[in-house]
C-alpha cells in the first residue's frame, strides 16, 4: 500500500525517493518501485488508442527513470572490479530499453521524429560514455559520433558531443585530433559563446601540459576578449592571472 501511494506522487518525488533509497542501500526496494513505475509507462507506450503526446510524454517519463536507476557509487565502489562492470553492463542495458522504444515511436510517428530523438540524445550520452567507464575509448568515440551525426540533435548537442570527442582523444594520446575538434567547436558554434570559450579553455590546458605557456596565455586572453559574457571568462582571469604570476 506505501509503494502504491509513492507511485502516486509526482514523478520528481518518486525519483527522489528511490534515489535516496538508493543511497542507503534499499535497493531492492527502490527497483520495486521502479518496477512499477515501468510498467504502467510501458503499457502506455505500447497500448493502442493512446495520444501521440501521451505517448511521447510517457517516453520522457520512461528515460527519466531508466536513467536514474543505478547502484551509487558509494555502494558500488567496495565491491570490486568485477560488481563494477556488472553494474556498467546493466545500465547500458536500461539505456537500450529507451533507445529501442524511442526508435519504435519515430517509426509511429515521423512528424515528431525531432521531440523524440531529443529526448533519446541524453540516454544515447550516457550509453557513449559507459564504453568510456569500462575503458572501451573506440567505442564511445563511435557512439557519440553516431549521436553527433543526426541530423536532428540541436547545436547544444553537437557542441557536447565534439567536446566529449576531444577530451576522448586526448586519453587516447591523439593530441592533433583533440585539437580539431576544440578548433571544430570554436568554428561552428559562435552563437553558444560557452562552447568556444570551453574550448579554448581546454586547449590552453593542453598547451600547459606541454609547457608551450605562451599559446597557453594567448587561448586565455582570447577567451576574455571573445566572449566576456560567457562564464568562463572569469575562470580564464583567474588561470592568466596565476600563469603571469609563475613566470
Amino acid at each position: 500500500a506505501h509503494a502504491e501511494s509513492v507511485l502516486n506522487q509526482d514523478l520528481n518525488r518518486v525519483l527522489w525517493v528511490t534515489s535516496h533509497l538508493r543511497e542507503i542501500g534499499d535497493i531492492s526496494k527502490a527497483e520495486e518501485l521502479e518496477s512499477k513505475l515501468l510498467e504502467q509507462l510501458e503499457k502506455t507506450l505500447s497500448a493502442p488508442g493512446i495520444s501521440r503526446e501521451k505517448r511521447i510524454r510517457a517516453l520522457g517519463d520512461y528515460q527519466k527513470i531508466k536513467r536514474a536507476q543505478f547502484i551509487p557509487e558509494s555502494i558500488l565502489k567496495d565491491k570490486g572490479e568485477d560488481a563494477y562492470k556488472a553494474e556498467i553492463e546493466r545500465r547500458q542495458a536500461r539505456y537500450m530499453d529507451v533507445i529501442n522504444w524511442a526508435a519504435r515511436l519515430k517509426d509511429m510517428y515521423p512528424e515528431k521524429k525531432t521531440a523524440i530523438l531529443m529526448i533519446q540524445a541524453e540516454v544515447r550520452h550516457l550509453y557513449a560514455n559507459s564504453f568510456a567507464l569500462m575503458g572501451d575509448i573506440n567505442r564511445s568515440l563511435y557512439e557519440y559520433e553516431s549521436l553527433l551525426n543526426e541530423d536532428v540533435v540541436d547545436s547544444n548537442w553537437k557542441a557536447f558531443c565534439k567536446m566529449k570527442m576531444a577530451l576522448l582523444h586526448l586519453k587516447k594520446g591523439e593530441d592533433e585530433k583533440a585539437l580539431y575538434l576544440y578548433d571544430r567547436i570554436v568554428r561552428e558554434h559562435p552563437t553558444l559563446p560557452d562552447w568556444p570559450a570551453c574550448a579554448r579553455f581546454h586547449r590552453s590546458e593542453y598547451y600547459q601540459t606541454i609547457g608551450d605557456m605562451t599559446k597557453a596565455s594567448e587561448e586565455l586572453q582570447r577567451i576574455i576578449g571573445d566572449y566576456p559574457s560567457s562564464v568562463w571568462s572569469g575562470i580564464a582571469k583567474e588561470t592568466l592571472e596565476t600563469l603571469n604570476a609563475e613566470k
